[in-house]
């Protein structure tokens, strides 16, 4: 049976503009279920399907990362500030914000002033986190996740597509040697072969440390790697999260021994105790952006068309949060004083005082893609022109 495969192609990273493609598929029986569907996926989005399907186009041209932004050092510069950011979080009481071309900054000072770190790569970077006050990951396009443990001011490489593209090809290999070399696995091993052909082309969008020495990256394509070494090596994971799809995976959250991971078309899965993920329903066929545990341990989602979802049981069941105007949402935190703090592309903060039940906005002047709150109080906001301090008024 050819199995025909809907996708949302997404934009850059936020503002995100759907668009539907219908491609034909490896001819495969429905009890086939393995990496060959995730690869489908991969090769339907990156544009290299044809690659696949046509055996005299299959002499993919590979990409030399030398000569793109992946290995060249973001340059230093006074205008470090100015630009997108994407992330910001804290390190202790240091500020770190994380942008497009490769840019970190640091800030002592509560994001009153800011330095410019030296990292290793110009990519955008997407998604920023600290453990301590001085060990943190950034991850960002072509696969890339930086490493840093003096509190942000240097890092270095720890990963990136090469590497990426090289551990798919060596679990397909592993597969097709271990399984016989069936037709299925011999498929696998072709897919991951011509994947990797494309490039370091992969996007790392969500991070998240789950315990010490423990971290799990995803992103475009439901691409998805751990380590358990603090990133002295990085694994494949993306075989066992039932994404078929490959849909983009744009946040992941840690609820006590649960795990969620939120993207694009509304997917949303729960990683349970015993290791295993399950797929959850939600009243929301959107992209989610991100989502959220708040501090009465319900979790919050949200993404496209101002979409808020809340759940007080585990995921299990849905309450859509009506008092936004449409405009998507990007980012949220949890402040110190228990409130509630998400931003849009609007230009508004959105504020819960009752756990995420309702929110009331703030105008702010411009979409805000990152949030943090700085150890004296005031937020930070990060957007498409630079960071910005804003000082919500007592009582907000």
């Amino acid at each position: 049976m050819t199995r025909a495969v809907t996708l949302n192609l997404s934009k850059n990273f936020f503002f995100e503009k759907k668009k539907q493609k219908t491609f034909d598929c490896f001819s495969q029986g429905d009890a086939a279920k393995s990496r060959v569907e995730v690869f489908c996926a991969f090769f339907q989005k990156s544009g290299l399907l044809l690659l696949l399907l046509l055996p005299q186009l299959s002499r993919a041209q590979t990409i030399d990362p030398a000569s793109t932004p992946l290995h060249q050092p973001a340059t230093m510069t006074r205008l470090a500030s100015t630009g997108l950011f994407t992330s910001v979080a804290l390190a202790g009481n240091r500020l770190i914000a994380a942008g497009e071309r490769g840019r970190i900054l640091w800030s002592d000072d509560n994001g009153q002033t800011w330095r410019q770190a030296r990292t290793p790569t110009s990519v955008t970077l997407t998604n920023i986190r600290f453990v301590s006050p001085l060990e943190g990951w950034a991850i960002g396009q072509m696969g890339v996740i930086l490493h840093s443990v003096d509190g942000g001011r240097d890092w270095t490489m720890q990963f990136d597509g090469v590497r990426a593209n090289q551990a798919l090809v060596a679990a397909a290999q592993a597969d097709s040697s271990g399984g016989g070399g069936t037709a299925l696995n011999e498929a696998n091993l072709q897919a991951a072969q011509q994947f990797a052909a494309g490039g370091p082309n992969v996007p790392l969008l969500a991070l998240l440390p789950v315990a010490k020495g423990r971290v799990i990256v995803a992103g475009a394509y439901g691409m998805a790697f751990s380590t358990a070494d603090s990133g002295g090596s990085w694994q494949p994971i993306f075989d066992g999260i039932p994404n078929p799809n490959g849909l983009n995976i744009y946040a992941i959250v840690q609820d006590g021994n649960a795990l969620f991971l939120a993207g694009e078309q509304g997917i949303l899965l729960r990683r349970g105790a015993d290791g295993r993920y399950t797929t959850l329903s939600t009243p929301f066929q959107g992209t989610f952006f991100g989502a959220l545990v708040t501090p009465g341990k319900a979790l919050l989602l949200f993404g496209l068309q101002g979409t808020v979802l809340r759940s007080a049981d585990d995921g299990q069941t849905w309450h859509e949060v009506q008092s936004l105007d449409g405009a998507g949402v990007d980012c949220g935190i949890v402040l110190k004083n228990r409130g509630i703090l998400l931003g849009d592309e609007a230009g508004n903060l959105l504020l819960s005082q009752d756990d995420g039940v309702s929110f009331r906005p703030i105008p702010v002047g411009g979409p805000v893609t990152a949030l943090a709150q700085a150890p004296g109080g005031a937020i930070v906001i990060a957007g498409p022109f630079g960071l910005a301090r804003v000082n919500l008024v007592a009582g907000s």
